[in-house]
């Protein structure tokens, strides 16, 4: 009897700090995310300013495809727009990325740029749905131009999940 007794109160134990374990894992999640987006442009309109030479403010929509190693492939659309004087200046965008469950991520980008070659700048998470919900971080961005109206983006930061 007390051999059960012993064994009954070791397996609760064990069940308590394997609760309290699980329950700390489930608290939060935090990490590293190495993200490719490959945009192709759907829309651009470009309108001269006439204060100084070669200054033009540019509105550009695109999508594309997203790859992580984290959380796989999903789909995007990215609004932006450039101030560009002399061929360079910065940017300030929204990329919504959907992943394959309905779980979305939208993102703030801001930078400098030089058209048709390339830019960088940082990156912050605005919102996230399903498994993002209430996710938060950021990081940078990297931005290299392929030919017309295609590009690529390399971008790293951090992530935590409630």
């Amino acid at each position: 009897m007390k051999a059960i007794r012993v064994m009954a109160f070791v397996t609760l134990i064990g069940f308590a700090l394997g609760i309290a374990m699980v329950g700390d894992a489930l608290a939060g999640e935090k990490g590293k995310v190495v993200v490719r987006d490959v945009f192709f442009m759907t829309n651009y309109v470009s309108a001269k300013v006439p204060d100084v030479g070669g200054h033009a403010v540019n509105f550009i929509e695109a999508k594309g495809m997203s790859f992580t190693e984290k959380w796989g492939a999903c789909l995007f659309v990215m609004v932006a727009v450039q101030d560009y004087t002399e061929g360079v200046g910065p940017y300030l965008g929204y990329l919504h990325y959907t992943y394959r469950d309905g779980s979305t991520i939208s993102i703030k980008m801001e930078g400098k740029g030089k058209p048709g070659e390339r830019g960088e700048g940082t990156w912050s998470y605005i919102k996230g749905t399903g498994k993002f919900e209430g996710i938060q971080g950021g990081g940078t961005r990297e931005y290299w131009v392929l030919g017309p109206g295609q590009w690529y983006v390399d971008a790293k930061g951090e992530y935590t999940l409630p």
